[in-house]
């Protein structure tokens, strides 16, 4: 059987339920997947054998590791550390990393080995010409595969990677969240001045802009006519349980994996406040469309130091509401007109036809069909 070795630094991260996915199909292919990673999983696929290293929650404390390449070194350093012990002992034909930090410090090594480098990118570098890019560049020739969930990610990691390694797995929701209609929110699905349950799933801190949604709860957590619930982890999680702690109308749930839950959740929403990078939305926004429940996404890219307006296309009218996170009064006012005018069933079906037609489970064939040929040459 041949085996795989997986490397991440987070297992509460969207990125990493990305590529779980992925590895959940070449282990039905055959493949033995070992997995090895900093801090503690969450559920666990029965499929995959895994090596965890305690540390600090990346979802509270990684985003130090956006500051300086640097920082991003230490911050890993356990984990390349204990990533090529695993790979000298088992010899495996892949790895697949997430992300850059441990990828192009660790690839050369494992090419040394006889592996394969596949990166799974889900962030992004500044492109400018520095010292720093040429290392990153050098790096980068020893990687076999890189796999972006965008065309954006493709074009800003082009500039240390070969483009022609480079290909695109957008995200995707499960069959799962498909499965029995559409949402079951509350009154203000169905009828008007009914009661607005506003959800947010995701990393709680400044770099998912969900800090303008947690103000507008703190403003609006005594008014009967609307529900703020959160569920995530994060540098913004203390604040929301104050909140949730002062108002009946907050609640914050901690961070959840479990996806029978996650749908309830989704489902028992009016709205989701999601997030979005410059040319993809977030994977929350995609399951909650396939719920049936419209979203609410800022108008600027989720990624710190890349504050771009998102192409507006990513969300359109039909399913949902780009909204300015500089105007709080802009917030309100949206929040305030969908509770008196409610979620038409309409808009809720459309919901889910547009996330068929645009994030079905389609889209991961391809990528496994890639990494796949990478893997029997």
């Amino acid at each position: 059987m041949k085996k795989v070795v997986a490397i991440t630094q987070c297992f509460q991260c969207g990125s990493w339920v990305c590529i779980e996915k992925v590895l959940d199909r070449l282990s039905d292919l055959g493949y033995k997947v070992t997995v090895v990673g900093l801090g503690k999983t969450q559920e666990c696929n029965s499929k995959f054998v895994y090596y965890t290293i305690p540390y600090l929650a990346f979802n509270k404390y990684g985003d130090i590791t956006c500051k300086s390449p640097v920082l991003s070194l230490l911050w890993n350093l356990p984990l390349i550390l204990g990533g090529l012990l695993l790979i000298a002992i088992q010899g495996p034909k892949a790895i697949v990393y997430n992300g850059l930090a441990t990828s192009l410090v660790m690839a050369p090594l494992a090419r040394l080995r006889g592996c394969k480098n596949i990166i799974m990118y889900h962030s992004f570098i500044n492109p400018a010409e520095t010292f720093t890019t040429k290392v990153l560049r050098f790096l980068g020739t020893f990687t076999q595969l890189t796999v972006v969930n965008s065309k954006g990610s493709k074009e800003n990691i082009a500039c240390v990677i070969d483009s022609n390694k480079i290909i695109i797995n957008e995200h995707y929701a499960d069959d799962f969240f498909f499965a029995e209609g559409t949402s079951t929110g509350g009154n203000a699905g169905t009828e008007h001045n009914g009661t607005l349950t506003i959800l947010y799933v995701g990393r709680i801190d400044e770099d998912k802009l969900c800090l303008p949604l947690i103000e507008a709860a703190e403003k609006m957590g005594d008014d009967s006519r609307f529900r703020f619930i959160f569920a995530g982890a994060g540098s913004g999680q203390a604040k929301v349980k104050t909140l949730a702690e002062r108002w009946e109308n907050v609640t914050y749930l901690g961070y959840i994996s479990n996806r029978a839950e996650l749908k309830k959740l989704y489902k028992k929403a009016n709205v989701l406040w999601s997030f979005a990078d410059v040319t993809y939305l977030g994977l929350p926004a995609i399951e909650a469309l396939a719920c049936g429940t419209p979203i609410i996404v800022p108008k600027y890219a989720t990624i710190m130091g890349n504050r771009k307006p998102i192409e507006l296309g990513l969300v359109p009218e039909s399913v949902g509401w780009v909204i300015d996170t500089n105007s709080e009064d802009e917030i309100i006012n949206l929040l305030i007109r969908l509770q008196q005018n409610g979620i038409s069933r309409d808009m809720q079906e459309r919901c889910v036809g547009y996330a068929k037609e645009k994030y079905s489970s389609a889209n991961i064939q391809k990528t496994v069909e890639e990494i796949h040929g990478i893997l029997v040459d």
